[in-house]
């Protein structure tokens, strides 16, 4: 088993894929907040199995909260988007924040 992260710059969403879930790979990573509830925003692509064979799907965008507990860093909770949700939430955020 591998050993948890203990400081942010090992964190990542990459994963080898298996049964449940398919693999990933990290293109870019932001962290948005750290101290005991870091939250990272990163860019990801799934590796998509068919049958005329594999190939890296659109990228996406996912919002990961992690929990600092005992000096590691946990998985807590993970929010994905797709391209046209987060044009949206840009857009909002952009209006929002001009005000």
């Amino acid at each position: 088993m591998e050993a948890a992260p203990t400081t942010i710059d090992e964190l990542t969403i990459a994963r080898d894929g298996d049964d449940r879930f398919a693999p990933r790979r990290e293109l870019k990573k932001q962290v948005l907040s750290e101290g005991a509830w870091p939250t990272v925003l990163y860019e990801f692509e799934e590796l998509k199995r068919t049958k005329k064979g594999e190939s890296w799907g659109e990228p996406k965008l996912a919002l990961v909260r992690y929990r600092k507990l005992k000096g590691s860093l946990k998985f807590q909770k993970e929010f994905a988007l797709n391209k046209e949700i987060a044009a949206v939430l840009g857009q909002a955020l952009r209006e929002w924040l001009a005000d």
